[in-house]
């Protein structure tokens, strides 16, 4: 990302590889009550790297789907990715990573 920014180019290549965007399945939003109050962990070799909550999110999920709405077609099955909280760093092969939202679930994955 740091090389592409210096060169002027566009940063989305930098996170766009093969295996780079696991997702669990899906959760229907009638299960969930509050979607503006769901604790996110994510844990790497086991050393908690995340510990935030969708409140603090910059914009709400409402507002993200009506911006990018006006952009693009969304369809049933579209996934709109909003970005992380704080706490991000590199990652390496062999690293475990486990991600835990309330009332959505638990995705463990192992760098490959």
């Amino acid at each position: 990302q740091s090389y592409a920014k210096s060169k002027g180019y566009p940063w989305s290549i930098s996170k766009g590889f093969d295996t780079f965007a696991p997702i669990s399945e899906v959760t229907k939003k009638e299960e969930i009550e509050d979607p503006h109050n769901l604790n996110i962990k994510l844990w790497v070799n086991d050393k908690i790297k995340q510990n935030s909550n969708t409140k603090y999110m910059i914009f709400t999920i409402d507002q993200i789907i009506e911006y990018v709405s006006e952009i693009m077609t969304l369809e049933r099955g579209d996934i709109i990715a909003t970005g992380t909280p704080e706490g991000v760093g590199k990652i390496k092969k062999g690293d475990r990573i486990i991600l835990e939202i309330d009332k959505v679930g638990r995705l463990e994955n192992c760098v490959t």
